[in-house]
């Protein structure tokens, strides 16, 4: 057995010492790519902040694929599991700390769903069936795993920080290059999370964000983890105004907030 399998199961033991252990996919189901998750499941949610988070829906949602759905089985209901009785365990640090032994991607940080369904799971005592969990935790997010230790996110997290500053100052021209340098940084790590040769980047004298959106087009990844590229297109167009010497001497309409619109829905999509 695996050094953090044994000291998973150990806390388990310890915290869990009169409880009954079932692995986590024996309590839910299944979730397909375009079903809709109903409202009141756990979901588990990669952002490009390095976290991973829990959140209790609060409407029906569609399954994108992007995130795990812990939607609860009759099985599991029956043995008087919970969404936030799961949200709950998940929060545990041993839990955590388990966890974070399997995470990978550097853009859009996952636990394999193999992990955490083998998960085992302590089912609640008579005691903790009759207490009820604090149903706060649906309103919002709470995370379960934050790991911001490489270059890409520290890059990502001083890039965002300027961001902001210029976005105060109303500084909408330096905003949108900046803006466009973090763009162009999610979508380079994205391919080679997924497993593209970076020595191909790198060998690419002519890389910038209009090639990077290319090869993620041809690499169909936008549709595979289904994000919005129109408005890393949208975005490129006015960062090409802003640095192009030769479009922005033309350009005689001034940036405003509104240009920025569209790193928003970039911001909200990958969890900046």
């Amino acid at each position: 057995m695996e050094q953090p399998l044994k000291e998973y199961k150990s806390s388990l033991d310890k915290n869990f010492r009169k409880n009954r252990k079932i692995p986590l996919e024996k309590l839910i189901e299944p979730s397909k790519r375009g079903s809709m998750i109903p409202k009141g499941t756990l979901v588990v949610m990669p952002f490009v902040s390095g976290e991973i988070r829990l959140k209790i829906l609060e409407k029906n949602t569609p399954d994108k694929g992007f995130s795990i759905p812990l939607k609860l089985s009759s099985r599991g209901e029956g043995q008087s599991i919970t969404a936030d009785y799961l949200a709950w365990f998940l929060k545990h640090n041993f839990v955590k700390k388990y966890l974070m032994n399997y995470v990978s991607g550097s853009v859009l940080p996952r636990v394999p769903r193999k992990v955490l369904f083998n998960l085992l799971i302590p089912l609640p005592t008579q005691e903790r069936k009759k207490s009820a969990f604090d149903s706060s935790f649906s309103s919002g997010f709470d995370s379960i795993i934050a790991n911001a230790e490489n270059p890409f996110r520290r890059m990502i997290t001083n890039y965002f920080r300027d961001y902001q500053f210029n976005l105060e100052k109303e500084r909408y021209t330096a905003a949108i290059i900046l803006a466009g340098a973090i763009s162009e940084a999610i979508l380079y790590q994205l391919l080679i999370d997924n497993d593209v040769n970076q020595k191909i980047l790198s060998d690419d004298r002519n890389l910038g964000l209009g090639k990077l959106i290319t090869y993620i087009k041809l690499l169909k990844l936008d549709k595979d983890l289904d994000f919005p590229l129109t408005h890393f297109s949208e975005l490129q167009r006015f960062r090409n105004l802003a640095v192009h010497v030769s479009l922005a001497i033309k350009n005689e309409k001034p940036f405003t907030r509104q240009n920025l619109n569209c790193f928003d829905q970039i911001i909200k999509h990958f969890g900046i």
